[in-house]
């Protein structure tokens, strides 16, 4: 996995060789977690591939959270 700083607000991720994230195609914004967590596993599926039966620590791949509802008014 390389990520690449190249200033003039490039950022771009690849995973051996294959680019899973670029700054300026998405707009010119940093990944929220939903595209984090989508990158993570993409690099576990990559992992599962050279090494069956890999898992990471962290567990399952994980949904994105439902947002909390807004206090009620009293």
């Amino acid at each position: 996995m390389t990520i690449s700083p190249r200033g003039q607000g490039i950022m771009e991720v690849f995973l051996d060789g294959e680019r899973i994230y670029d700054k300026a195609a998405e707009g010119g914004k940093f990944p929220d977690l939903i595209r984090v967590r989508a990158m993570v596993d993409a690099v576990r599926d990559r992992l599962g591939e050279i090494e069956p039966g890999y898992s990471t620590p962290g567990g399952p791949r994980v949904e994105a959270p439902a947002p909390e509802p807004a206090p009620a008014d009293d």
